[in-house]
């Protein structure tokens, strides 16, 4: 996936990029999950394989939600082929829009 990510935003911006959206996971996963034996997650910094963050990391979970793997699957699939770029304005229908959650 890294190269992928490396091949569609660039190099150095790859790396920025993959490092703040492992903040942000790191952020949502430790503020609410905190100490919650429900929960598990592992952040690893890539370019050394080492382990940031892991908590409940051996125990077998079910993924959170398919529609969001699927979600940035085919986002970062649209990245590579050239059809979206990072700077895109992404459009969202009205009924999304007026929702407080989407």
């Amino acid at each position: 996936m890294y190269a992928r990510i490396k091949s569609a935003v660039g190099g150095a911006s790859a790396i920025g990029f993959l490092s703040m959206l492992m903040l942000l996971i790191l952020a949502m996963v430790t503020t609410a999950h905190a100490d919650n034996p429900r929960y598990a997650g592992i952040v690893v910094d890539l370019d050394n394989g080492e382990v940031l963050y892991a908590e409940n990391i051996d125990d077998q979970r079910y993924p959170a939600s398919l529609t969001k793997m699927m979600t940035l699957y085919l986002t970062f699939e649209a990245l590579e082929e050239g059809t979206l770029r990072l700077d895109q304005p992404l459009p969202v229908s009205r009924l999304c829009g007026r929702q407080a959650r989407c």
